[in-house]
């Protein structure tokens, strides 16, 4: 079983999606895979506080993983360094962005052959 320690996704949040459909921020990466996500960095850009949801998501069921509707404050950062794992088909996903491209959000952690 090979474990490979990585940045596992590296995206802008944004506002494209409906806000009853999230937009998938990290998935493990291939079928016989599964993802340890060690801490989310969510960065601010923008010169004004911005909202965002972060979600768990697997099947049709989601859970939160952050505070409901997380502010962030101007030009600060948020980290998320709760562990958490993730099979394949399952993803982490945000959600009702106040303001689009303004948050950056980086997922630290592993894969593993299952």
């Amino acid at each position: 079983m090979a474990i490979t320690l990585k940045n596992l996704a590296g995206k802008l949040i944004n506002n494209s999606y409906p806000s009853n459909v999230e937009q998938s921020l990290y998935t493990p990466s291939a079928s016989g895979k599964s993802g340890l996500v060690k801490n989310i960095l969510l960065t601010n850009v923008h010169t004004i506080a911005v909202t965002v949801d972060i979600f768990y998501f697997s099947g049709s069921a989601r859970f939160r993983i952050a505070p409901k509707t997380l502010s962030i404050p101007s030009l600060a950062q948020v980290v998320l360094d709760s562990e958490i794992t993730l099979a394949y088909g399952q993803s982490i996903t945000a959600n009702n962005v106040s303001v689009d491209d303004k948050i950056e959000c980086v997922i630290n952690g592993l894969e593993r052959d299952v």
